[in-house]
């Protein structure tokens, strides 16, 4: 089942509490990557580690795929931030 549809259907463990339309959703761009592999690869890796967290990737054009970290609210945001700074990802906001 895609990530997307695992969403949509509220499959995801991490997603418990309220529900916020996805386009309504936060996300705070992390990292961009050339191949799509590689940001599938990095959101696996982070899930596994912290399954609160909650990313997801787009295709931006021109081979680049950005990972987004998904919040409803600032806390969800400082939490998810703080996570990624304990795995060594900087973040400029």
């Amino acid at each position: 089942m895609s990530r997307h549809l695992q969403y949509v259907r509220g499959g995801s463990s991490a997603l418990k509490g309220k529900r916020v339309p996805y386009e309504r959703e936060g996300k705070l761009g992390v990292l961009v990557f050339h191949r799509p592999y590689r940001a599938e690869a990095f959101i696996s890796y982070l899930k596994t580690q912290a399954p609160s967290l909650r990313l997801d990737w787009f295709h931006i054009g021109l081979n680049r795929f950005r990972v987004v970290l998904l919040y409803r609210d600032r806390t969800e945001l400082s939490k998810g931030k703080q996570l990624l700074q304990n795995f060594g990802v900087s973040l400029s906001r």
